[in-house]
């Protein structure tokens, strides 16, 4: 899921960077944080999972748009964003349309 991800946000204009696990996802984040548009993250992830991604970079004062991915339901996701607007969910598997879409809903806010 990874590479397709990385492959269809190439394609409407992201640079993308991927990271095996979440702390290489932190680590990479902390050293480009001031020009990352998007983080894309799956809930569970080796090492440091999304949501913990996702809770650490909001107490580090980041606000940046976070997409999180998972098998869960999305009524199984509402604990993981509460009063989090620039966060979202999909659920996998997700098409490339519902993709964007969640990509676009975030970078309005």
């Amino acid at each position: 899921m990874r590479e397709a991800t990385r492959r269809i946000l190439e394609r409407v204009g992201f640079v993308v960077h991927t990271a095996n696990d979440g702390r290489a996802g932190l680590a990479l984040f902390r050293s480009m944080s001031d020009t990352v548009a998007l983080v894309v993250s799956d809930v569970s992830m080796p090492e440091l999972s999304g949501t913990a991604f996702l809770k650490q970079i909001r107490e580090e004062g980041h606000p940046t748009p976070v997409l999180l991915v998972s098998g869960y339901t999305e009524n199984e996701s509402q604990s993981f964003l509460v009063d989090d607007k620039h966060a979202a969910f999909i659920q996998k598997p997700y098409s490339v349309s519902e993709l964007r879409e969640a990509v676009g809903r975030l970078l309005s806010v």
